[in-house]
């Protein structure tokens, strides 16, 4: 008897069983194991990374798996039975034709579990690897090519010269108050008119750097130029000119950004057996960037093939790493140089109260994103019914009902429709809270990620914790520095 054989008979054997449901990974790993057949995955969506072949749906062969969006973070598998239907775990093993999959929880594409094609599957794709892969016209390259496996750049040409601020130590006087240096052919010291503005974000953004200067005779620059702050005597941004506008003849708008602005370039890589921060190092050499210090984030993802812009990609690298280790991580510019810090090491020692803050927005509210009543809908198409399982809790009593309707992509048993309702009320049926923090007294070590003291009394509750500044906005008027911040913490309540 032939592996292929040996793993549709386990498959098959199993119809009916709802040992696997909500595991349908596990399931498909152990038909493949009751072959000899290895391979470790713990989602549906990290086999596909890992193992996937093409994304055409016509050529899927017997005993393939079949991988499938799904629903939540997981994603869906099966196992095609080569009539075209797939035997998967969803509400029972039950075997269900591949068009009805793909319009339930649509078909991204097949592999081999394990990445090891089974004795008796066809042999009838192409390899490169010891492991078929291939793609037809339809889902990917044309019949008798190749997966990607390897991406190859090709250099047409580029040109870029270095700055000079290196050998620029300072022009004016920056004990108190900020310098703004401009950089062309040579160095400027601008005449900066009216309020300069330096803004971070905590997620993956660059930081922004607003401000307008008085075009005399010997003021020259462009967009592309390099522009470095300084406050208070140390060195705070380092980025480039991005916009210029003018609302009076010689009065010059200007944005600037952080070298971070470069990350959102649209890119596509493939990289294997790297950590989020290798790669991060990786892009950084490849956008010939500067590194700083990249912590160690621990877990190796095996290979990925990315495309969009490079924040994307290390976002999806950044929530695969969070799945697996439960740490989260702030990627910085620290003047021009490229960070990477885990978010315990974002304390700054700031305590924001009464005493450095000059007024707050708070609001709190149940009109947005608030749902004390949940609906959970599942068709019984056999039978010719829709259910809709209700559930809700105490604040009907005060808030009336808020409902919330939500549709799975999958058939799913009681217990498992109770969970989902349950889950849905505890993170929405609480007050939300939003807070903003204007005319802080500044301090320019906070920033987006930094987790600060706040010690404030809002009226209905008094703040005495450790919160997250999502976005800081650094105002500097001559020797003036005041800080507007959106203030994030205790997940659920306080959004952003």
């Amino acid at each position: 008897m032939s592996q292929l054989d040996i793993i549709l008979n386990k498959a098959l054997s199993l119809k009916g069983s709802h040992e696997y449901d909500n595991y349908c990974q596990k399931f498909v790993r152990v038909c493949y194991e009751a072959a000899g057949i290895t391979g470790s995955a713990a989602s549906a969506n990290e086999a596909y990374s890992k193992w996937a072949v093409s994304k055409d749906i016509d050529s899927v062969p017997a005993g393939a798996a079949v991988y499938f969006k799904g629903i939540g973070a997981y994603g869906h598998v099966g196992i095609a039975t080569g009539n075209g239907n797939v035997i998967h775990a969803a509400n029972g093993v039950r075997v269900q034709s591949l068009d009805y999959c793909d319009k339930r929880y649509v078909f991204k594409g097949w592999g081999w579990q394990g990445g090891v094609r089974p004795d008796g599957a066809s042999d009838k794709i192409p390899s490169d690897t010891g492991t078929d892969k291939s793609t037809s016209k339809k889902g990917g390259s044309a019949a008798g090519s190749k997966t990607i496996e390897n991406i190859s750049s090709k250099n047409l040409g580029s040109g870029r010269r270095d700055s000079v601020f290196g050998k620029i130590d300072s022009i004016g006087e920056v004990d108190k108050g900020y310098e703004l240096l401009i950089e062309n052919d040579r160095v400027y010291l601008p005449a900066v008119t009216g309020e300069l503005y330096l803004e971070y974000k905590r997620q993956l953004a660059p930081a922004s750097l607003k401000f307008s200067v008085l075009k005399d005779s010997e003021l020259d620059f462009a967009e592309g130029s390099p522009v470095r702050l300084r406050v208070g005597g140390r060195d705070v941004f380092r980025g480039y000119v991005f916009e210029k506008s003018r609302r009076e003849r010689d009065i010059i708008n200007v944005t600037a950004y952080d070298s971070l602005r470069y990350f959102k370039n649209k890119d596509t890589i493939l990289y294997r057996g790297k950590r989020y921060s290798d790669l991060l190092k990786m892009l950084i050499n490849d956008y010939r960037l500067k590194a700083g210090d990249i912590c160690d984030t621990g877990y190796v993802i095996e290979k990925q093939l990315e495309e969009g812009t490079v924040f994307d990609i290390l976002a999806n690298a950044a929530d695969i790493t969070y799945l697996h280790t439960g740490r989260r991580y702030v990627l910085l510019d620290d003047f021009g140089r490229i960070c990477l810090r885990n978010t315990d090491d974002m304390e700054t020692g700031i305590v924001l109260n009464k005493d450095n803050i000059g007024s707050f927005d708070y609001t709190s509210t149940i009109d947005r994103q608030v749902y004390d009543h949940i609906s959970i809908v599942s068709d019984d198409k056999t039978e010719g019914i829709r259910n809709i399982y209700t559930l809700s809790d105490d604040n009907t009593a005060v808030w009336g009902e808020l409902r919330y309707m939500i549709k799975p992509a999958e058939e799913l048993d009681k217990a498992r429709i109770r969970e989902l309702a349950q889950a849905a009320l505890k993170k929405y049926s609480r007050k939300r809270r939003y807070l903003t923090l204007h005319d802080v007294k500044g301090d320019i070590s906070a920033r987006g990620g930094s987790v600060v003291k706040t010690e404030l009394d809002l009226g209905d509750i008094v703040l005495n914790e450790k919160m997250v500044c999502e976005r800081v906005r650094h105002t500097f008027f001559g020797t003036h520095h005041l800080m507007d911040i959106d203030m994030f913490g205790r997940e659920g309540e306080f959004d952003v």
